[in-house]
């Protein structure tokens, strides 16, 4: 149901009924600051979830039922990556995102009803590493991520509905690998 590896680490793993929503949020409340976390097939985002001031790694899988990422991931500025896997019902991502002044690696891996990226992302100036796979309804890249200023690389694969990148992609000096 839910494994400590260390006191710095939890994954949460169950299936979207294992828990009530209570329990869910209780669990939150009553532990440690995490470094990393993993959620797993979880129905909802816990409110209590933006109180990780102190997370690093926060990654989403499984959680077929989540249709956003709120405005409260805006709080976990230390995040230095986000990965979200699996998400087929998510459609937004807040602008909030933009916030996440640490981040360096955003990767959104089969999430198929994304149909777009908040405009914000060139917010993001540490970020190295931007990867898309699978997300076969997002239909543009915005212009912003021209700012840049530090991606490496950039990994677009199987979003079948984006037919073309802003041509300010040739602005980015550090971009060493370009994945299409």
């Amino acid at each position: 149901l839910c494994t400590l590896d260390v006191i710095t680490h939890m994954c949460l793993a169950f299936l979207s009924d294992s828990l009530q929503d209570d329990q869910y949020d209780s669990l939150f409340a009553a532990s440690s600051q995490p470094s990393s976390l993993h959620l797993v097939n979880c129905t909802y985002l816990p409110e209590d979830l933006w109180q990780y001031t102190s997370l690093l790694q926060l990654t989403l899988s499984g959680c077929s039922s989540l249709t956003s990422v709120p405005d409260g991931i805006g709080q976990l500025t230390m995040l230095e990556q986000l990965e979200i896997r699996e998400c087929s019902q998510l459609a937004i991502i807040s602008e909030s995102v933009s916030q996440l002044s640490s981040l360096t690696r955003l990767e959104l891996i089969h999430c198929s009803n994304l149909q777009e990226l908040p405009g914000g992302i060139g917010h993001l100036r540490r970020l190295q590493e931007l990867k898309f796979e699978g997300c076969s309804s997002l239909a543009s890249v915005p212009d912003t991520i021209s700012q840049l200023e530090g991606l490496q690389l950039l990994h677009i694969q199987g979003c079948s509905s984006l037919v073309a990148l802003p041509a300010s992609v040739g602005h980015l000096s550090k971009l060493q690998t370009l994945r299409l």
